[in-house]
């Protein structure tokens, strides 16, 4: 699993996955405010954890 910290990497990563922007029609500074990181597996699969400490599986 590959940890993305930088919104750069994130947001990257998140276009090539869906061919689009990741902020399409998202705040990003809503965005910025509750994620914490984002862990992305070798299989595409990506973990969103949220300050809070909840975590999902997309």
């Amino acid at each position: 699993m590959v940890e993305l910290a930088d919104t750069q990497d994130l947001g990257s990563c998140a276009a090539r996955r869906e061919g689009s922007s990741p902020f399409s029609g998202t705040d990003e500074k809503l965005w910025l405010a509750v994620i914490d990181k984002v862990t992305v597996g070798r299989d595409g699969t990506m973990v969103f954890r949220f300050r809070n400490g909840v975590e999902i599986a997309a």
